[in-house]
């Protein structure tokens, strides 16, 4: 009995850890360790390492910075694994619970948030889905959503199966994989205003 990969929506992935602590789901292909998972989980190596980012409006510049953004709300999918653990290292940013991915991307839409944060695969393809020309991402975390398989640690015979498998994937194949599913470019802003007076100056001072 395997669940479905960790999906974007709150319900599902309490669905999916119900079912675990329950024993009626035996692996979960797609999932973060944590402290409370360890309980009833044990976790494969990572195969995937996705950076955490944050997505905001197109007028808003590169963030080299995580101070950049202390004072601003950054909207982030209650129940996430990594939500915990980003409150933790940053007590002084201003983290909002959010239902889903969709609801935060469209509360930083209708500038009801300055951002919001999530993984670069699930943030990137629903700002190519449903929200080109709108929304952009414009930084990233160091912390990266440390992406295995759990399975039921009462079978640790589980365990060391997947893990064999997940040795015998070349770092190769696990990117072949990943682009597969999700393509994102992400690049500095650039100040074209600033840009353009410059030229202009330029121009004038050449004549």
């Amino acid at each position: 009995r395997i669940g479905s990969p960790v999906s974007n929506q709150r319900d599902h992935q309490r669905r999916e850890t119900d079912y675990s602590k329950k024993r009626k789901c035996d692996i979960l292909s797609l999932v973060m360790e944590t402290p409370n998972r360890k309980v009833y989980l044990n976790f494969t190596k990572p195969y995937f390492n996705i950076p955490l980012v944050i997505a905001s409006n197109l007028d808003t510049t590169f963030i080299d910075s995580i101070e950049q953004v202390q004072n601003k709300k950054l909207g982030i999918v209650k129940g996430y694994a990594y939500a915990e653990l980003l409150r933790v290292k940053y007590p002084h940013i201003n983290f909002v619970d959010v239902e889903n991915i969709t609801d935060g991307l469209q509360k930083v839409k209708n500038e009801k948030l300055f951002g919001f944060i999530g993984s670069l695969a699930t943030v990137g393809y629903n700002i190519q889905k449903n929200y080109i020309g709108q929304l952009k991402i414009t930084g990233k975390f160091e912390e990266t959503w440390d992406l295995g398989i759990g399975t039921r640690n009462d079978e640790p015979l589980l365990n060391s199966i997947f893990n064999k498998a997940m040795d015998s994937i070349t770092y190769k194949q696990r990117q072949e994989i990943l682009n597969k599913w999700v393509s994102v470019n992400y690049q500095r802003a650039t100040n074209y205003d600033l840009f353009i007076k410059i030229s202009i100056v330029t121009i004038v001072i050449i004549f």
